[in-house]
């Protein structure tokens, strides 16, 4: 489910640079290249902070970012 929500904004995204492929194609490597950089670095940390149990959690997102605050509320249980 993660992966198809991650597509579907990558393609949303597309949709404002349709006249702009090779733009938007160096964004998506730029986009990749700072993802594996930051997973890299804080390995560690991110494990750490995934094994832990937790009980509650809060969404905060408004305006165009509140479908995605919502989205990530539904992946936390199941």
């Amino acid at each position: 489910m993660t992966s198809s929500f991650t597509n579907l904004l990558l393609a949303a995204r597309f949709l404002g640079m349709l006249d702009k492929p090779d733009e938007y194609r160096k964004l998506c490597g730029e986009l990749s290249q700072i993802t594996q950089e930051l997973i890299r670095l804080n390995f560690d940390r991110l494990a750490n902070i995934a094994a832990r149990e937790f009980r509650r959690a809060v969404f905060l997102g408004s305006g165009s970012r509140f479908a995605a605050s919502r989205e990530a509320a539904l992946k936390c249980w199941n």
